[in-house]
Formats: C-alpha cells, sequence, structure tokens
C-alpha cells in the first residue's frame, strides 16, 4: 500500500487526476472548437441575414420616396410591408420540411438568390397589384432561413453556448437599421433621378444583389462538425460529445418527435410570446423612420441617422445580455429587458413633442427589444432536440411572419384612423410587454435546467 501510494504520489495518475486531466482537455478540445466554428461560419450567416433584414426594412425608408411616387396611402403601405408574413405563412411549413429533406447549406443557397433577386425586382413596383406580389413571394422565398440558422446552431453549438451564439448572429437585425438605414438613405438621396429612375428604386436594386452573391458563398459552409476538415479529431469528439452525450438527463427530458412537438403546450407558449414580441419590435421597426421624419422634419440620410441611433444602442444591449450569463438566468435575461422596453415605449408618447426625449425613450424600447431577441431564440434548442428543432423553429417563426404582417397594418389604420401615432405606439408598448411578463413566468426548471 506504501508502495502504491509513492507510486501515485509520484507520477500524480491516481484516477481522480486521470478524469480531471481528461475532462480538462475535452473542455479545452470544445472551446477550440466552438471557437473555430464560430469564426468561420457566424460572420458569413450574420452579413447574410444582415441583408435579409435589410430587403425587408428597407421599404420603410423608402416608404419617403416611394409613397408619394406611387400615391400609396398609409393602409396600402401598411398592407404592401405585411404581406411579406402572409407568404411566410402560408409556406412555413413547406420550407420547414424543405430545410429538413435538403439540409442547411443548400436551403440557404436558394432562399438567398431568390429574395435577392425578387427584392431587386421590387424596383419594378408600379401598381398596387406588383408591390402586393412581389412583397408576398419575398416572404416565401425568405421564410426559411431562419429555421435553417436554428438547426444548423443545433448542430455545431450545445445549447450552453446558444445565447451567444445567437447574439452574435441577430446582432444584423439592429445593424441592418444603423448600417443599412443611412446606406438606403444615402442611395436614395445620391441615385434619385439617376438614369431616369428614383432613389427608391435604386435602393432596391443595390441592396439585392449581395443577397445572390452571398447565396453562392453559403456553399462554402460545412452542414456538420463531423465534415469540417479545419476541426481536429480531438475537437470534432469534444463538439459530438457536448452535443449529444454529455448531458443524459437533458437529452432524456427533450422532445424528439416532431409529432410530440407540435402538441406539447410549450410550443405554443413559445408561438404567443414570439408573436407578442415581434408585433412590438416590427412595428415599431417599420414606423420609427415615418416618426423620426415627421418629428425632425430633415433630409432622408439624417431621418436615418435619427433612426440608426436606437438600433445602435440596441446592438449593444444584446451582445451584453448574451454574453453575460449564458447559463444562468436565461428567464430574467429574456423577459425582464422586453418588461422594461415595453414600458418605455409607452412612456415615449408622454414626451411626443421632444425630439429627444422620445428618441431617448424609443432607444431603450428598443435595446430591450433587441436584449430579449437573441435570448429567446435559445430556447427552443434547450426544449426541441434536432430532429425536431427545425419544425418547432419554424412553428414559431409563422407568429413572427404574423406579427410582421399585423404590426405595421395595425400602426396604418390606428393612424388613419385617429389621425396621430399614439394609439398605436401604446398597443406596441403593450404587445411587447407582455412577450416579457410571459417569458418571466415560464417555468424556472425548462429555462434553466432542461
Amino acid at each position: 500500500m506504501t508502495i502504491e501510494t509513492s507510486t501515485e504520489t509520484s507520477t500524480g495518475t491516481s484516477p481522480a487526476r486521470i478524469e480531471s486531466a481528461a475532462h480538462d482537455a475535452h473542455d479545452a478540445a470544445l472551446a477550440r472548437a466552438c471557437r473555430k466554428a464560430a469564426w468561420r461560419i457566424i460572420p458569413l450567416v450574420t452579413i447574410a441575414y444582415f441583408f435579409a433584414n435589410l430587403d425587408r426594412v428597407n421599404l420603410s425608408f423608402a416608404k419617403l420616396q416611394m409613397q408619394e411616387a406611387l400615391k400609396f396611402s398609409d393602409v396600402t403601405y401598411g398592407i404592401g410591408a405585411g404581406l411579406f408574413a402572409w407568404g411566410a405563412l402560408l409556406f412555413q411549413m413547406p420550407a420547414s420540411l424543405a430545410v429538413s429533406r435538403l439540409g442547411a447549406r443548400r436551403y440557404l443557397f436558394l432562399a438567398l438568390v431568390a429574395w435577392g433577386t425578387i427584392s431587386a425586382l421590387t424596383m419594378f413596383t408600379s401598381s398596387i397589384a406588383s408591390f402586393y406580389s412581389l412583397r408576398f413571394l419575398l416572404g416565401v422565398a425568405e421564410i426559411g432561413f431562419f429555421p435553417a440558422i436554428v438547426l444548423y446552431f443545433s448542430r455545431w453549438f450545445p445549447a450552453e453556448r446558444q445565447s451567444r451564439i445567437m447574439s452574435m448572429f441577430f446582432l444584423a437585425m439592429p445593424l441592418s437599421v444603423v448600417f443599412g438605414g443611412p446606406l438606403t438613405g444615402l442611395i436614395m438621396d445620391r441615385f434619385d433621378a439617376v438614369a431616369g429612375l428614383g432613389g427608391w428604386q435604386w435602393a432596391f436594386l443595390l441592396e439585392g444583389v449581395p443577397a445572390v452573391l452571398l447565396g453562392f458563398a453559403m456553399l462554402s459552409i460545412r452542414e456538420r462538425h463531423a465534415d469540417a476538415p479545419w476541426l481536429t479529431q480531438a475537437e470534432k469528439q469534444a463538439l459530438d460529445y457536448a452535443l449529444t452525450q454529455s448531458t443524459p438527463t437533458q437529452a432524456k427530458r427533450k422532445i424528439s418527435r416532431a409529432a410530440d412537438a407540435l402538441r406539447h403546450p410549450l410550443l405554443w407558449i413559445f408561438v404567443t410570446i414570439c408573436f407578442c414580441f415581434n408585433l412590438g419590435n416590427f412595428g415599431l421597426m417599420f414606423w420609427l423612420p415615418t416618426l423620426v421624419h415627421q418629428a425632425s422634419q430633415g433630409s432622408n440620410m439624417h431621418t436615418a441617422l435619427l433612426a440608426a441611433i436606437p438600433y445602435a444602442l440596441g446592438a449593444l444591449a444584446m451582445v451584453v445580455n448574451g454574453f453575460s450569463a449564458p447559463r444562468e438566468g436565461v428567464r430574467l435575461r429574456s423577459g425582464l429587458p422586453a418588461l422594461v422596453g415595453g414600458a418605455a415605449l409607452a412612456a415615449s408618447v408622454l414626451v411626443s413633442s421632444s425630439v429627444w426625449a422620445s428618441l431617448i425613450l424609443t432607444s431603450i424600447a428598443v435595446a430591450g427589444g433587441m436584449a430579449t431577441l437573441s435570448m429567446f431564440w435559445s430556447l427552443p434548442g434547450r426544449v426541441f432536440s434536432d430532429s425536431a428543432v427545425a419544425t418547432c423553429a419554424g412553428m414559431i417563426n409563422m407568429a413572427a411572419g404574423l406579427a410582421f404582417f399585423s404590426g405595421p397594418v395595425v400602426m396604418g389604420v390606428l393612424k388613419q384612423w385617429t389621425g396621430g401615432v399614439s394609439t398605436g405606439i401604446v398597443m406596441l408598448a403593450a404587445s411587447l410587454s407582455l412577450a416579457g411578463l410571459l417569458l418571466l413566468l415560464l417555468p424556472r426548471r425548462l429555462i434553466q435546467d432542461v
């Protein structure tokens, strides 16, 4: 016994030390694998999502010229802005099935090429019918993009890292306003009447073409980590273990069959939260440039720069919230920002006569919404397994599509009915606050332990 003890002490090969060393080696290999994957995947898909959002929201800036040129009413504009959602709603499930069948890589290629082409063709809008048709088709083209991304991330990053990854990915949304808004305003001001085209037409063309090019770039990504030549065997094994075997209790709790997931009440709670959150988020995103323009009476470029301020702060809030504690407090970090954001948005109505006061409160509202966004979309991967997550993400995303339609339309109707925007802003604030409250009321075990 004395000899054995001496041998263990001198060689340091006790079972406990061996297990500790193996655990440390696993953690190091997993960290390297996730870091490599993040550097190779996140920039490309984030840029793609940037243009996806830009192709959606550039309509809110193009409206400043487009509505006058085509003589569209606020209701017509609101319906056209939201018809994107009807294409999404009708084709969400076929798109989700196509994602599962084709894989994320091939589907992302097809989606980017299709929506970039359709967005560019919006420059030829000349009537209400063509406007509505192109917006509907854009929704059909884009709707499978997000479920494909959720599925793709679930194959590359463990659940406890999802909030960080999502926060980096979702940076594309506020940045599409921070940079895309001024870019659209600049194009509209500088290219107006060039070659006989309006500035808004040039904006659709020049911002649609990059999506097509990014579609071909998507063919360079790997579908699964096992196929990545830039990962070592140890890194692949560590990532595979983290994704499938490291937490057997969690794996047992996850819902693996799509049919079971569709019957599970948690899915429909997520759907409700997603609708409420996005009703406030998209409604504000589409109407913010108009509200800022009416208050400041500035140029298109000046309006875009002012409207970018809330989303710059939103991008910062998203990163801070996503990186602060990816393993703990997910419920609080999901619900509280939306609740605070809704209260700030409601308060902005009381100071609407002051451009800067209302802009500060709107910035808090946008920051709250953006901080919630990445945390919320890390939840499906905690509850649903790889085989069910694409279908569930598609169902949840349908609620976002419905809100995408409802927010701008309701704002347009209320503005035309009341002659102002205060009623619509309060409605958006209430919806955002309700989403935050529902997130705070989610079962603690589900959010932190699943």
